[in-house]
């Protein structure tokens, strides 16, 4: 915990791996977090945390926490069971206790990887779940709809006014309809990630990569062009002239 900005720090915990926190929308001393295998709550700022109970239960896998301003004393918990979706306990009274809603959901086989729980901030009913692909719900996880077309892989979600702002492996995309229509925003980012390159030995503008969940990449005639898709991994170029 830091007071001054990251200058200098005090532990306040240790030998616990945290998934996620989460500040109370108007009490910021109030903060949430989920461990490995707890839920906790610190009501001074994050100074001191204690193990919440109550209707909840984990199990040592990856569990995310939300918060919503249209409800500030709500709390969710969607818990996995270390590939897909388990359960998301909610609780109305910050986090004392909390019921199962006893939702069923998929959002792929990789929940340890990605893992995204958010609630609108202007209507406590709107969920959006997503982990390698994204579901939508407006009545509180009764039904669900799929937000496809969108790349795999989601790490955030986050609301900015009234555009919701989401990054996975594909980069960064914004909605300002609520997630029914994306619009690409990484153009011109340089930040995807490379897992090998190779080059050709007869032409030195020749190029060959393989990238992270963006397939494979060629440069040629000082173009680029998206040749195969998935994880790009390893490449080779023939050493032979033609």
């Amino acid at each position: 915990r830091t007071t001054n900005s990251g200058t200098s720090w005090t532990l306040v915990k240790n030998n616990i791996r945290v998934y996620d926190i989460e500040f109370h929308p108007t009490t910021p001393n109030t903060m949430y977090a989920a461990t490995s295998d707890a839920f906790i709550k610190s009501t001074d700022g994050g100074v001191t945390w204690t193990n919440m109970t109550s209707g909840i239960v984990t199990n040592g896998q990856r569990t995310a926490v939300e918060v919503t301003a249209n409800a500030p004393d709500n709390v969710y918990c969607l818990t996995t069971e270390g590939q897909d979706f388990e359960a998301l306990f909610k609780s109305t009274n910050k986090g004392v206790s909390f019921t199962n809603t006893n939702i069923s959901v998929s959002i792929g086989a990789q929940a340890w990887w990605d893992l995204v729980f958010k609630v609108s901030p202007t209507n406590q009913n709107t969920y959006y779940m997503a982990g390698v692909w994204m579901n939508k719900s407006v009545d509180a996880g009764a039904t669900w709809e799929g937000l496809y077309g969108i790349h795999a892989d989601d790490h955030n979600l986050f609301f900015y006014g009234n555009d919701l702002f989401l990054c996975n492996d594909g980069g960064l995309y914004r909605s300002s309809d609520n997630g029914t229509n994306w619009t690409f925003l990484g153009n011109n980012m340089q930040i995807m990630q490379f897992y090998r390159i190779s080059s050709y030995a007869y032409d030195s503008n020749f190029l060959i990569g393989g990238s992270q969940d963006n397939g494979t990449a060629r440069l040629k005639n000082g173009a680029w062009k998206h040749i195969n898709g998935g994880d790009g991994m390893d490449n080779v170029v023939s050493s032979q002239s033609s």
